[in-house]
């Protein structure tokens, strides 16, 4: 699979402080199960849930509840939604509709196993957690309890993202080399799938995605474009790039049903972006 287009299908949302605006986004999630997204803002410090059809459902936490500090990644599995926050180092849990339910405190724990600046999260099948540790350059593996294993996986410099490209591998985008590093569960054998710097150079990548385990799409969140590649690094496709579709593009997924790619960024009027995927 060499190519791949896309088609702008809608924009929604607005840049504010109101309830549904979003002021700073980060991480993007999907609900297979309930067909809803999650948007994390960062600067209003909550999330959104809005239909796939992009109707706002609600938000939360609410200001007299917890409060997210920092929140960064998101992940949806199990009808819990999984918060990173870099500014307390811990990963809070909340019920579909908000509810705090519990939260792993990365600084309380001896310095294997401690959390600096989690970032990326994702959720496999059987309930293992993996999450970014971007400062100590890990991926610290729990229980869906957000009980630590007894391992970590090195994963190069700055690990910003962290994806499931299979039961068997894990997909980490590193932010110091750009590349997006391959992890085999059962062997530990890493390879690093190198982007193809001369079409593609990804200046300040933050989180990816992987589409029918053939393509990577990639936010390069300061030259304003989601590049897609293939699985060997080929560069297929750009959105964005005439430079006025994405003001600082951050998170994105794709729901496979539609095939249709979700994206958050800061554009003022429009900070949600719902494209059509052909391939």
């Amino acid at each position: 699979m060499d190519s791949i287009s896309f088609e702008l299908d809608k924009c929604i949302g607005k840049i504010g402080s109101e309830v549904s605006n979003i002021k700073r986004p980060q991480g993007l999630a999907i609900d297979t199960i309930n067909e809803n997204i999650y948007i994390v803002d960062e600067g209003n410090r909550k999330v959104l849930v809005y239909t796939i059809g992009g109707e706002f459902i609600l938000e939360f936490p609410k200001k007299l509840g917890y409060i997210l500090r920092g929140a960064c990644g998101i992940a949806v599995k199990f009808n819990k939604v999984f918060v990173t926050e870099e500014f307390r180092s811990t990963i809070s849990v909340f019920s579909l509709e908000g509810n705090f339910l519990t939260r792993f405190d990365g600084r309380t724990l001896f310095i294997k196993e401690s959390l600096d600046v989690p970032t990326g999260i994702t959720v496999a099948k059987d309930g293992t957690v993996f999450a970014c540790d971007c400062f100590n350059s890990n991926i610290v593996i729990f229980t869906e309890e957000l009980i630590p294993q007894i391992y970590i996986l090195p994963a190069g410099k700055l690990p910003k993202d962290v994806k499931l490209l299979n039961d068997r591998t894990l997909a980490i985008l590193n932010g110091d080399t750009k590349c997006i590093m391959l992890i085999n569960l059962e062997d530990g054998n890493k390879e690093d799938m190198i982007v193809n710097r001369k079409e593609g150079d990804v200046y300040n990548p933050i989180f990816f995605e992987i589409y029918l385990n053939e393509y990577i799409l990639i936010s390069d969140y300061e030259n304003n474009t989601i590049k897609i590649f293939s699985k060997k690094g080929k560069l297929l496709n750009v959105i964005g790039k005439s430079g006025e579709m994405f003001n600082y593009p951050t998170g994105i997924a794709v729901h496979s049903n539609t095939q249709t790619l979700i994206s958050v960024c800061r554009k003022e009027h429009s900070p949600i972006q719902f494209f059509k995927l052909e391939t």
